[in-house]
């Protein structure tokens, strides 16, 4: 069997949310992006681009480009006027350029920005917060992989496989690049441990339409349960070690192709500096 040989490169050009007005990239529009912070409005926009070339195995040589941009609003509500310790997050993404998994025949994706050229609203939730920030009750269109099996360090890699696993992403949850309703809850036990637990409607946007956003509670389409537990080291020396588990309950195809209506699993994550 033939293997497969590719060559990446990748590029991140960003404008960083709230800081000091020497480190804005477009600089401080006149005093009116310090003005918005002290507000509460907090914005960063990302663009990423990715080169991959197959050159020898997989399904076809060639070379893709995919493409991603990132549009993040947060707006804290305390700040804004409003009431305190909640706030509202908005994330628009667009996404363009070539699939490189078409080529490469990777299961999960080979670039974690590949996706269907489109531009959607990704999230949409406001959390209220609790007991001096020790609860957060989140609701909305929301990224699992935004608080569940995640670690800080994967996001260096540029595959998919580094992000949530494939027992997980086979099954279509509210992951990247569509997000559905939910509910999250986390608690910190102590600000070393911490306790997540979300439920989601099973089936993320529209799977026979991928291109724009889609928000629906179709018949059969389940929810997805997930809960996490796990201990955080502190500044001097960072770890995360966490273990999870969660369930499915949508009619999906398995990866052998195998009908099936209830999909369970667990998982441990774990990083250190």
């Amino acid at each position: 069997m033939k293997g497969i040989v590719t060559l990446i490169a990748s590029s991140l050009w960003a404008v960083p949310a709230v800081a000091d007005n020497d480190s804005w990239l477009l600089g401080n529009w006149g005093g009116q992006r310090q003005a918005l912070a002290d507000r509460g409005l907090d914005m960063e926009f990302v663009a990423s681009t990715d080169l991959m070339a197959v050159v020898d195995g997989g399904l076809s040589r060639g070379v893709e480009t995919p493409a991603n941009f990132d549009m993040v609003f947060t707006l804290d509500t305390g700040k804004a006027g409003w009431w305190n310790n909640g706030s509202v997050g908005v994330y628009l993404l667009g996404n363009t350029g070539g699939d490189p998994s078409r080529r490469a025949g990777d299961l999960q994706v080979a670039s974690n920005i590949e996706a269907p050229d489109t531009f959607k609203l990704f999230e949409a939730y406001y959390e209220h917060r609790f007991f001096d920030d020790r609860l957060g009750i989140l609701v909305g269109l929301h990224d699992i992989n935004a608080d569940f099996y995640v670690t800080e360090h994967s996001g260096i890699f540029l595959n998919s496989s580094f992000g949530i696993g494939v027992d997980v992403a086979q099954v279509g949850p509210s992951i990247f690049p569509t997000t559905s309703p939910g509910v999250r809850i986390r608690l910190n036990w102590t600000p070393n441990t911490y306790l997540l637990a979300a439920v989601y409607d099973g089936v993320a946007g529209d799977p026979n339409d991928p291109y724009g956003t889609h928000i629906s509670f179709d018949h059969g389409d389940g929810v997805f349960v997930i809960a996490e537990a796990g201990v955080l080291g502190g500044e001097s020396h960072y770890y995360k070690l966490g273990v999870g588990g969660w369930h499915h309950t949508a009619n999906i195809d398995d990866l052998d192709g195998r009908p099936q209506d209830d999909n369970s699993g667990v998982y441990a994550i774990g990083e250190a500096d």
